[in-house]
């Protein structure tokens, strides 16, 4: 794995690799995600505004990714769509770290200019106007991870299981594997699970 996934001497203050305020944090756990949130939410409160950060559930997430599509991506049905979109395992990777099994997990058919994390807001936006929905980190959502939880959820806004051992990642990243960087691709990790391709993006009520 890349530089620092799993010393303790790397954290989202030392990523192993160039970060700025404007790169998304990295190494950010489940646990450390909704900290940051609560941390916001009672800033606003001190400020007499009632405002409330929070993660996304993962059907809040996955609306914002298609952005009204239906197709694998919210750019098409093409890895090569994402090109202009999504900072992703591609031919900037593959220059900067050889040594990946780029074999068994082929990277995307470009070079965005990107090996790591790319500053936020780098690449185009989807039709909702966001930006790095595919790629970039791999972001936390506060739901609980079940493979069948859809197959008996609500049909309007699911919360997500009442319980579970691990919790929903999404979006793919700059070092994962195609498959994760789909509109449906579902992950989970444990809360305190943390790499340097994990992050998370918030939503502020």
């Amino acid at each position: 794995l890349p530089r620092g996934d799993r010393s303790p001497i790397y954290n989202w203050t030392n990523a192993g690799f160039p970060q700025t305020d404007l790169h998304p944090v990295v190494s950010v756990s489940w646990n450390d995600a909704v900290a940051y949130c609560r941390w916001v939410t009672a800033e606003y409160s001190k400020r007499g505004q009632k405002r409330v950060c929070r993660l996304p559930t993962e059907a809040e997430w996955e609306y914002a990714c298609r952005a009204g599509s239906n197709t694998r991506y919210s750019s098409g049905d093409s890895p090569q769509s994402l090109c202009a979109f999504a900072n992703l395992r591609d031919g900037a990777l593959q220059a900067e770290i050889p040594k990946l099994n780029f074999v068994r997990w082929p990277p995307f058919p470009f070079n965005d200019g990107a090996a790591f994390t790319s500053v936020g807001g780098e690449y185009r936006a989807n039709a909702f106007g966001l930006y790095d929905m595919h790629g970039n980190v791999w972001e936390w959502c506060s739901d609980w991870f079940d493979d069948n939880y859809y197959s008996r959820s609500p049909d309007t806004d699911p919360k997500g299981p009442s319980s579970g051992t691990y919790r929903v990642l999404r979006g793919g990243s700059w070092y994962l594997e195609q498959v994760y960087a789909t509109c449906a691709s579902r992950a989970g990790s444990t809360p305190d699970f943390h790499r340097s391709f994990s992050g998370f993006r918030v939503v502020l009520e």
